[in-house]
């Protein structure tokens, strides 16, 4: 009977960190259109601000199921990286321990800047700042996600990278082992008839 070992939900676990970080990437990517030009374009006009505005409005009217659906996308996620630093491996425990705080980090990033102002989209009551400038920062915390996501796209190629770099070495070292094994046995086969040779024609 075949069980599940330690290691198969590992390998699981790096696919769900894999399905959320890609997933949340495309997310936070199909928002350039209006967070770029309010950000990097120092003559954007008015309407540019009101159809940021609007976009990010609409989250407000968002169901309830599929806040739940992204929640559920963000939480395997973070359930596969908390699986990865239950026993990490020890070459590989920095990049395991770097993709769980980066993935903590996005939530407390996007509940502190992105939720809220996406809240205030609806209320505009933009506080000791102007509209465009919360507009703004609301666009940059966007970036910051972004950020974030990369990282933890770079902490996992890297961890790939390594994993792969180790195996080649190995494989490496196992086939010089092969190969010198080969090679004494060779010799033992080799000595061995001259051996029973000698012997024989020292009886003679």
């Amino acid at each position: 009977m075949a069980y599940i070992t330690f290691k198969d939900v590992e390998d699981i676990s790096l696919i769900l960190i894999n399905f959320t970080t890609f997933t949340l990437l495309g997310m936070v990517i199909s928002q350039w259109n209006y967070d770029i030009p309010i950000l990097f374009d120092h003559e954007a006009s008015a309407s540019k601000f009101d159809a940021f505005l609007a976009h990010y409005n609409n989250f407000n009217s968002i169901s309830k199921s599929s806040i739940i659906i992204y929640g559920v996308i963000y939480g395997v996620g973070l359930l596969g990286a908390i699986i990865r630093i239950v026993n990490p491996h020890p070459d590989y425990q920095l990049f395991e321990y770097g993709t769980f705080v980066l993935l903590f980090l996005f939530v407390c990033v996007f509940l502190t800047n992105v939720k809220t102002g996406i809240e205030t989209c609806k209320h505009r009551n933009w506080g000791d700042v102007s509209e465009n400038q919360g507009l703004q920062v609301l666009a940059a915390s966007n970036l910051i996600l972004l950020a974030i996501i990369v990282g933890i796209v770079i902490l996992q190629g890297g961890m790939w990278y390594t994993k792969w770099e180790y195996q080649k070495r190995l494989n490496a070292f196992n086939m010089e082992i092969k190969k010198e094994e080969q090679e004494k046995l060779a010799k033992e086969k080799d000595v061995s008839p001259k051996a029973t040779t000698t012997a024989t024609a020292s009886k003679a």
